[in-house]
């Protein structure tokens, strides 16, 4: 069996959903697909794939509020091109790290790693991350 780290998970369910909150609050602002493809380096299909629920899904935040507010400010200022993409992909690394701090991928890391992680004691929560310099 394959297991994943929780970075790992960040990075293949936290990161896609975040980007489909973006996408369909960009399209809610009247945005085309292509538009939407542009600003944040995707393709048009891979746009498509966030609004018909084919990507992304998995790794919706979308229930905790602070998310929410974070993903419509975001999603504001891209709509008014106020951001470079460089910018835009920061933002998107922070608020899926900030998830990951909360706890909120806990439930998708057991999912997709199955039983050795049920029993996981939660290291990735914390309001800071610090490098023990004895590992």
């Amino acid at each position: 069996m394959t297991f994943y780290t929780p970075l790992e998970v960040v990075s293949k369910s936290l990161i896609p959903g975040i980007k489909r909150m973006i996408a369909l609050s960009l399209m809610e602002k009247g945005l085309t697909e292509f538009e939407i493809a542009s600003i944040l380096g995707l393709t048009q299909p891979s746009v498509s794939r966030y609004k018909h629920r084919k990507r992304g899904a998995f790794g919706d935040l979308s229930q905790h509020p602070e998310i929410l507010e974070k993903v419509n400010t975001l999603s504001e200022l891209i709509a008014q091109r106020k951001l470079p993409v460089y910018r835009i992909l920061h933002e998107i690394d922070r608020i899926a790290l900030y998830a990951l701090s909360q706890g909120y991928a806990c439930n998708i890391c057991k999912s997709v790693n199955g039983e050795p992680f049920l029993a996981c004691d939660h290291v990735c929560v914390t309001k800071s991350i610090t490098l023990n310099p004895t590992l």
